[in-house]
């Protein structure tokens, strides 16, 4: 009914309560329409029948009444599921349905109220367009299974478990798609995957790379590592540092292949790479930084079974106080480390990384000097006194191209301290200028900050000391148990593969920047 403003409905309700109302008098007064009149006083009398205490409520109405269905409405609400069941549109249309519903019905609703009455029922039952191709049977073994892989570490599992799941449970395609960023496309391929094959197509990788292409993938890679370890202007670019576009072309020249920019840049992407401000450089000026690569390449590779090599750095350095680091905490809570401590005292550690063995030596210093770098190699010397030689490679530090050095080196290889001592030759394999990213070493002290230094709050230096210890030698442990595994990650500590590798960088990368140029 047309419902009027309150004050004239309450006017009518007044009168009505008076007794007797004139309804043209009243309408004419009111403004308003004669059987509005008319029907506002049925109200009232059935109000005062149905509802007595209700009579002087001016704002109280009559519920609405419900409509009687028809038999051809049930009818239709019966016959609703079946017509979504032997749907074999891509998408459930009202046309396509109607069409359908008008066979077994001929006289039955038209298109207009058929669609009206169909929108009520589907948002009522969540009917989705695409609920006509949901899963419809699940074995309790599938369904074991796909609990299984909800529950599991792989995302695609996880992904592929929740879709198949939720549409035999009947869930809106939309809000499954929101849940697994995935496409509608994809979603479908799925669930028509499990219903014509079951779990085992379901699961099967419907794609595969080819492994030549893998290899030529990694080659390029590695090859774009090495170019930038060099100067451009080594290859005859007036430049500090690379441009892609340069680096395309020394890439050409240099290994006979063509690549493209946006190939480089896809590549420098998926290593981790790109233009960044730092202090660090990843190229080496040292114009013999080939020779010097070469030798120590043609040392790895014809080392003896008697021969050791070395990656011989320090690390610090660094002051025992609180550190900051990453650690799990509750959420809503920020863990604090104040910026001004008192220092508890300071560590610098002077080690040795062993590359056949995986194997570190190390002591502590005072300094970083050649005194601390001569007890380090007399601590080798005793360590591996059953070797014949011992390479010993690090970066181009002043105490490490000292003549005092080089003195105490003529003195443990002279013939006369050999037999007395009975230790092995010491020989050089000095890195080029500025490329620690090939001191291999590095990597086992990003290692050693992560677990050890970072996050943590030593009250002493010999605590922090025994820390590093323990580190250590946990490691050492590690890597003389499983000989095999030497060169992999141990514990996840590692931030690299602690490997000698001109194609790899031995320091993290964290912090770099998207490539552009």
């Amino acid at each position: 009914m047309e419902r009027i403003p309150l004050s004239k409905s309450s006017r009518v309700r007044e009168e009505c309560l008076k007794g007797k109302v004139h309804c043209s008098k009243l309408a004419v007064e009111l403004g308003i329409n004669r059987k509005t009149v008319a029907r506002y006083i049925k109200e009232f009398n059935e109000i005062r029948q149905l509802y007595p205490n209700q009579v002087k409520n001016v704002s109280f109405r009559l519920p609405p009444k419900k409509r009687e269905r028809t038999q051809l409405y049930h009818d239709l609400m019966v016959l609703l599921p079946v017509l979504i069941d032997r749907a074999i549109t891509p998408c459930l249309m009202v046309t396509h349905l109607w069409a359908d519903y008008r066979s077994v019905y001929p006289h039955g609703y038209g298109l207009f109220w058929f669609g009206a009455h169909y929108n009520i029922w589907r948002n009522e039952h969540q009917i989705c367009r695409y609920s006509h191709r949901r899963v419809r049977s699940i074995s309790p073994g599938e369904e074991k299974i796909l609990l299984i892989w909800r529950n599991a570490g792989s995302r695609e599992r996880w992904q592929k478990a929740t879709v198949i799941l939720g549409s035999f449970a009947n869930r809106p395609l939309s809000e499954m798609m929101a849940q697994v960023e995935k496409t509608r496309d994809t979603l479908l391929i799925w669930i028509d995957h499990f219903k014509t094959g079951s779990i085992a197509l379901l699961d099967k990788q419907h794609y595969t790379t080819s492994p030549d292409l893998l290899e030529l993938v990694r080659v390029k890679q590695e090859n774009l590592t090495k170019l930038l370890h060099q100067t451009p202007q080594l290859h005859g670019f007036n430049r500090a540092s690379w441009r892609v576009a340069d680096l395309c072309v020394a890439y050409q020249q240099v290994y006979q292949l063509p690549i493209s920019r946006s190939c480089a840049l896809e590549n420098l992407h998926k290593m981790g790479l790109g233009y960044y401000k730092s202090r660090e450089l990843l190229t080496s000026p040292d114009p013999d930084f080939r020779p010097k690569l070469d030798h120590i390449k043609q040392i790895l590779t014809h080392l003896g079974e008697r021969e050791r090599f070395f990656s011989v750095d320090e690390y610090g350095p660094f002051a025992i106080k609180m550190k900051i680091g990453r650690s799990f905490t509750p959420a809503g809570q920020i863990k604090t480390v104040a910026q001004a401590q008192k220092s508890k005292g300071f560590i610098i550690v002077t080690a040795a990384l062993e590359l056949a063995h995986n194997q570190v030596s190390h002591i502590y210093s005072y300094k970083k000097n050649t005194d601390e770098i001569i007890k380090l190699i007399d601590v080798l010397l005793i360590e591996y006194r059953d070797t014949d030689k011992l390479y010993l490679s690090w970066d181009a530090a002043s105490w490490h191209a000292s003549k005092k050095l080089d003195g105490h080196l003529v003195h443990i290889n002279s013939e006369g301290y050999r037999l007395e001592h009975g230790t092995p030759r010491v020989e050089l394999a000095p890195l080029p200028v500025s490329a620690q990213f090939l001191n291999v070493i590095e990597s086992v002290f990003s290692g050693l900050a992560k677990a050890v230094i970072h996050n943590s709050d030593y009250q002493s230096v010999d605590e922090c000391r025994k820390a590093i210890d323990c580190h250590f030698h946990a490691r050492n442990a590690h890597y003389k148990k499983h000989p095999l595994k030497a060169g992999k990650k141990i514990w996840g500590s590692e931030i690299v593969v602690p490997e000698f590798n001109e194609g790899k960088h031995a320091k993290s990368l964290t912090g770099m920047r998207g490539a552009r140029a």
